[in-house]
């Protein structure tokens, strides 16, 4: 009777082991995605703000690397396909002129404009009528 009892515990202790090590290896590769994704965005960042078109240059093919190296990742774990490696956005010639002509203006001015362009107060409504 208290063999039955030890082979249940000694079961139970190693089922506890191994559902603890793999949510701890789940988690472990989560942090891994993420630290990677916010290096390649922080990379990606720092060369649009760089001066130096060398330097950003490098900046951009380091952000690329890590964007390659989370998209292989992520493609071999099939609780991770369902995220998506966003594409960079490419400014095209209105973009441009209207940064330009937004530089004079004033902070509540920008984000009047920026409201507008984006339909904030919509996306705002859309997300607070179920929450009322």
């Amino acid at each position: 009777m208290f063999e039955l009892i030890y082979i249940a515990i000694a079961v139970f202790a190693v089922l506890l082991i191994l559902s603890t090590w793999l949510v701890a290896r789940k988690n472990i590769f989560a942090e891994q995605v993420r630290a990677k994704s916010v290096e390649a965005i922080w990379l990606t960042i720092q060369a649009e703000q760089e001066p130096d078109i060398e330097k950003s240059l490098s900046f951009f093919a380091a952000a690329q690397k890590l964007k390659n190296e989370v998209a292989a990742i992520t493609l071999k774990n099939p609780a991770m396909a369902h995220y998506e490696i966003s594409e960079e956005v490419t400014n095209n010639k209105e973009e441009i002129n209207n940064k330009e002509e937004t530089e004079e203006l004033s902070l509540g001015q920008l984000l009047k404009q920026h409201d507008k362009k984006y339909k904030i107060a919509e996306i705002y409504k859309k997300y607070n009528e179920g929450n009322n």
